[in-house]
């Protein structure tokens, strides 16, 4: 899988987790904007889910589910 080949790279060199970010931002905006319907609520965890994304990434493994839509879930139910 090529996301696999980014996120090592980007353990290695956190510059690398941009591919990452630019591939991923929009369909992790929209699948919280569907859940929120509040743009900055939104913008807001879409930046907290890529920031504990970069946070967390040495400990990342591939699970067959697309790039932390898991973790966008989490934030949006966790939301006050």
């Amino acid at each position: 899988m090529e996301d696999a080949k980014h996120i090592e790279a980007a353990k290695k060199d956190p510059r690398q987790f941009r591919y990452l970010y630019d591939k991923y931002y929009k369909q992790i905006f929209l699948f919280v904007n569907r859940r929120t319907d509040d743009e900055h609520t939104t913008a807001d965890i879409t930046q907290t889910v890529f920031l504990k994304a970069l946070q967390h990434l040495k400990g990342y493994q591939e699970r067959g589910v697309p790039f932390r839509l898991p973790a966008a879930s989490n934030e949006v139910i966790t939301r006050p």
